[in-house]
């Protein structure tokens, strides 16, 4: 794991420097933290700080991956630099994932999100807010291998269409909260689906959907009233 850096030493000339300890925190969040990493480390969480997004590469997130196969939870979100490479790592050695936040990775594409699907069942929450070029088949794929699934942020997600909606209505019983907005492909047929059948369903965000969906907004409300439509 990652660990916050060691305090400066002073060093004289006859005398090396002292080596960084081991991390043996549960949360990383910086670069120096890499420094201290070894096998087998205690982390849980991974959250890269605003203003180091930039950055993270996938050699930061794969050493991550390799020493912490605890992880939880993690947060990559607007990590330009992150790519597949990153989320294979996380599905190769971290099985136990139940957060994974990659809000505006665009370089984050389907077969990363589909081996992640099927190496980490205890998915609870995704976001792949801005991840445009996804496609329905690693939603689909989630749908089939996360039943736990509570939380599904596909905002911006323009490509997806009526079967990924389906799927996961068919498929998570425990969704909560689904954001689809911008998603203009899809109708209202697997919105209503996904309301009959997710009984916990709290919440589902439509805004810039397709009018015709948007025009059944009235009818959500009255025929659902326990799921807030935003």
């Amino acid at each position: 794991s990652f660990g916050p850096p060691s305090r400066a030493h002073m060093i004289s000339v006859s005398s090396p420097p002292h080596p960084s300890p081991p991390f043996h925190h549960t949360a990383i969040t910086t670069l120096e933290h890499v420094k201290t990493l070894h096998p087998s480390s205690p982390c849980t969480s991974l959250v890269v700080p605003y203003a180091s997004r930039a950055l993270w590469t996938d050699a930061h997130v794969v050493k991550v991956a390799q020493c912490c196969s605890l992880l939880r939870r993690v947060d990559l979100s607007n990590c330009s630099q992150v790519s597949d490479a990153s989320i294979f790592a996380l599905a190769e050695y971290c099985p136990l994932l139940q957060i994974v936040e990659l809000v505006g990775c665009e370089n984050v594409t389907d077969v990363s999100i589909i081996a992640l699907a099927r190496h980490c069942p205890l998915l609870q929450n995704i976001k792949l807010y801005g991840c445009t070029i996804m496609s329905d088949s690693p939603i689909i794929t989630l749908a089939q291998h996360c039943s736990q699934l509570q939380f599904a942020d596909l905002t911006k997600c323009h490509n997806l269409t009526d079967a990924s909606i389906t799927m996961l209505a068919n498929h998570c019983p425990l969704l909560q909260c689904v954001s689809i907005i911008g998603c203009r492909n899809l109708t209202a047929e697997s919105i209503i689906l996904l309301a009959q059948r997710c009984m916990k369903m709290k919440q589902i965000y439509l805004f810039g959907c397709a009018q015709s969906v948007l025009d059944m907004l009235p009818t959500l409300r009255s025929e659902y009233h326990m799921i807030k439509w935003t």
